[in-house]
Order: C-alpha cells, then sequence, then structure tokens
C-alpha cells in the first residue's frame, strides 16, 4: 500500500522506518569504534589524534545534514500530498546543486581545518596525524554528499531498508580493509580516511541501484534534469536544511575550545574524551534512526493535512527511544570499563573515561529525545528551532566548564558535568516550543 505511512498503526509505522535506520546507524558506529579499536593499537596518541580529527568530521557531517535534512523535508512532503513525479525532479536539481556546491567546499575546507587543529594546542605528534586523516577525508567529501543524498532521498520515499543495506556493506568493507591501511601498510589515520573514501563510493553505487528499484525514479542520467542548477529550489533547500546544520556546525567548533579545556588535563583527557563522545554515539545514533522515522511520518502528516498523526508520531518516538536510553544510561553507570577497556591502554585514560561516562549517563535520555524533536521540525519544514536552542547552551558549555574544570574541585569532570547540564535544559526548552508550534497548525 502506497500510502502506509499515512494510515497503519504509528507504532508499527515507526518500527517499519526506524528499525532499518537505527540499523544502518549503529553500523556507523560500528565502524567509528572498529576505527578506534584498530588505531588503538599505535597508541592513546593516535586515539587522540583520530578525536580531535573527528570535530572536524562532525562539521563536515552537519553540512551534509543540509542536504540531507532538505531533501527529506522536501520529498516527503511531496509524496504525501501526491506529488511523486514532482519529487523525482526536485531530487535530481538538488543532488546537482548540492554536489557543485560540495565541491567547492574541499580546498577551503582543508585550509580551515588546520587552522582550526591548530587552535585547539594539542601535542604535536597530535595534531600532525589529525590534519591528515581530515584532509584525505575532505578528498571525498563530493562522494560523501551523493551518498547520504541519495540515501534521504530513498528514506524520503518510505523506503529505509536500502540505506542501511548499502550502510551495511560500506561498514563492513571498511572495516576489512581498515587493518590492511592502518597496520600492514603502516598508513596510521591516513590508511583510516582511505578505507573510508573508498568503501563510501562502493555503499553510494549500490544505494543508487536501489533506489532507483524501489522509487520508481525514471529520470535518466542524460535528461535535463540533471543539466540544470536551480537556484530557487537551492536556496529553498538552504533555507531548510542550513539552520540544522548550523546547529551542528556550532556545536563541533565549540568542541574545539572544549577540547582546548580538556587538553590542559593531558592527553590522556583528550584520548579518554574521544573515546567517549564515540561510546555516547551508540544512544545518539538509536536515536538518529528515529530521527530520520519521525522527519518522514511527520513530513508526509503535515502534507497531508494530519497534524495530529504528527504529534502522535512524536509521542511514540519519545517511548520507543526513552526505554533505549535509560538502559544504555544503566550501562554506562554501573559498567563503564565494559567499554572503555578495547580502546585504551594506559590506566589513566580508562579512569578518566569511568567518571565520563558515570556522568553522562544521566545525559542519555534528554539527548535521545532532543534527537527526535530535531527530527520532528526537520519533518515540518520549520527547523529555526534547532538552531536557537541548542547553540547558546552548547556556548554556555564553555565558561561553565572552564568554572567548573578550573574554579571548583571537579577537575576534568567539571567539562562532563557542564555537559549535562546544558543537554537537559536545552531539550526541556525544545519540547516546549514543539508543543506551542504544533498546537498552532
Amino acid at each position: 500500500m502506497k500510502d502506509w505511512i499515512l494510515n497503519e498503526r504509528i507504532d508499527r509505522v515507526l518500527f517499519r522506518l526506524a528499525i532499518p535506520a537505527v540499523v544502518a546507524s549503529l553500523s556507523e558506529l560500528l565502524l567509528n569504534l572498529g576505527d578506534t579499536f584498530w588505531v588503538s593499537f599505535l597508541g592513546d596518541r593516535s586515539v587522540a589524534a583520530l578525536g580531535a580529527g573527528s570535530y572536524i568530521i562532525w562539521i563536515i557531517f552537519s553540512l551534509i545534514d543540509i542536504a540531507e535534512s532538505s531533501i527529506i523535508s522536501i520529498i516527503s512532503q511531496k509524496i504525501g500530498s501526491g506529488r511523486r513525479e514532482e519529487a523525482n525532479t526536485i531530487f535530481a536539481r538538488l543532488s546537482v546543486f548540492f554536489l557543485l556546491l560540495f565541491s567547492l567546499m574541499v580546498i577551503p575546507g582543508i585550509f580551515l581545518s588546520r587552522a582550526g587543529l591548530l587552535m585547539t594546542g594539542v601535542e604535536e605528534v597530535v595534531f600532525e596525524k589529525a590534519f591528515l586523516y581530515v584532509s584525505i577525508t575532505l578528498v571525498f567529501l563530493p562522494s560523501m554528499l551523493i551518498f547520504y543524498a541519495i540515501s534521504a532521498a530513498t528514506q524520503a520515499y518510505g523506503d529505509t531498508r536500502s540505506p542501511m543495506e548499502a550502510t551495511i556493506l560500506t561498514v563492513l568493507l571498511n572495516l576489512a580493509i581498515d587493518p590492511i591501511f592502518i597496520l600492514v601498510l603502516k598508513l596510521d589515520l591516513a590508511g583510516l580516511a582511505l578505507a573510508s573514501g573508498l568503501s563510501r563510493i562502493l555503499g553510494t553505487v549500490y544505494v543508487w541501484r536501489r533506489f532507483k528499484r524501489t522509487s520508481g525514479f525514471e529520470i535518466g542520467i542524460l535528461r535535463r534534469e540533471w543539466r540544470k542548477v536551480d537556484l530557487k529550489l537551492g536556496v529553498k533547500a538552504l533555507n531548510i536544511g542550513f539552520p540544522v546544520s548550523l546547529g551542528g556546525i556550532s556545536f563541533s567548533l565549540i568542541y574545539f575550545y572544549i577540547l582546548k579545556i580538556v587538553a590542559e588535563f593531558g592527553t590522556n583527557a583528550v584520548a579518554a574524551m574521544a573515546v567517549g563522545n564515540r561510546i555516547e554515539g551508540i544512544t545518539y545514533l538509536f536515536g538518529v534512526g528515529y530521527y530520520t522515522a519521525v522527519a518522514t511520518v511527520v513530513g508526509q502528516s503535515m502534507g497531508a493535512g494530519k497534524t495530529e498523526r504528527a504529534k502522535q508520531a512524536v509521542k511514540r518516538a519519545f517511548l520507543h527511544t526513552g526505554v533505549f536510553a535509560v538502559l544504555m544510561g544503566t550501562l554506562f553507570f554501573f559498567t563503564p570499563d565494559l567499554f572503555g577497556r578495547p580502546f585504551l591502554n594506559e590506566e589513566l585514560s580508562l579512569e578518566i573515561l569511568r567518571n565520563y561516562l558515570r556522568i553522562n549517563a544521566f545525559s542519555q535520555l534528554p539527548m535521545i529525545y532532543h534527537v527526535v524533536l530535531e527530527g520532528a521540525f526537520v519533518g515540518t519544514g520549520y527547523t529555526l528551532p534547532n538552531f536557537f536552542i541548542p547553540i547558546p547552551f552548547w556556548l554556555l558549555r564553555i565558561p561553565l566548564s572552564l568554572y567548573l574544570a578550573f574554579q571548583t574541585p571537579l577537575g576534568v569532570n567539571g567539562v562532563w558535568a557542564s555537559m549535562f547540564i546544558t543537554q537537559s535544559i536545552s531539550t526541556v526548552l525544545l519540547y516546549v516550543w514543539w508543543v506551542r508550534f504544533i498546537k498552532n497548525q
């Protein structure tokens, strides 16, 4: 049934959309943890470099969110209103627009990333490893954009299985060649970036073939839709996606300063935070799966004039994700070594990570609810709250971290405490905005 998203029981719809997206997201997490595992053989300094470079990678993925969010929002609403052919044309034109835009970002991105990494004050060897890792990743930016744009369009049509399959294929290939590039060829973090970029290209080919098969997309690659750069449509997409992206970019830039604070406590603290961020990704990426599901359901429901169904989608998603977040928080608090020992070698790094996970165990529920609410706003096409709510509280983490870390006995644990405090307040305010917004629709 074509309109199953609009008519089947909401829990069933969320499960059908979210589970493949969750599997795809957690596959990405498996890749991140696998990367960290192989890099750990090179020592805690290489793990710290991976962590420092990851804040640049977060910016890259935040930029890709512009394309993902706008494609899901625009296309899902077109599909919900029954305009499938128009949705096909929009996807083709947006793909061309974003491919050109992201290709122009590669060279400036390399120079800016160097400046950003220098600002963190990490050891020179950590800086050199991180910069090489980021530079090679940026070379593959256009192919990354295409992979995620096609995946977003496929999800907007209601097919989350094909992106899941493409992601799993990419992850398995990546994990298989990681040790060859990193340890056998001794390319260090450069090998990590090469393995990721090459495997993503194969995943792009797979998801494109699946997208054409499942969506009924029939616009040939030589048709005029691919040759026209639609600036008006591109600006509309930027207006939808940029607030979402700017939130992620701001988060990453703020974390450069947070990293500078943490670096005052030594490379062990930097390595511990790098691993802690990845471990928290278990909860976060589970939420991202529901972000996709909620954005699709809300988008199609709003397009069809079914506001009440959009409200119910968010409520039920809270229930589904809340159970998972509480489970992960419990594990973080009581069994932190289960997550830390595979990735860190030095006892001091492990002790710092234990405190990180125990404090941030309480952040898991507000964090995952925040992700669900962001997906809801993306589905409506009204994404300003995703920018205006989180960023002030991410900024607040800087003075709060400085105060708690250096003016109280907490030390580096004060940085972790600031994460919990600001995340909780931000989520409450984003929920209040959602309730008021949806009430007026």
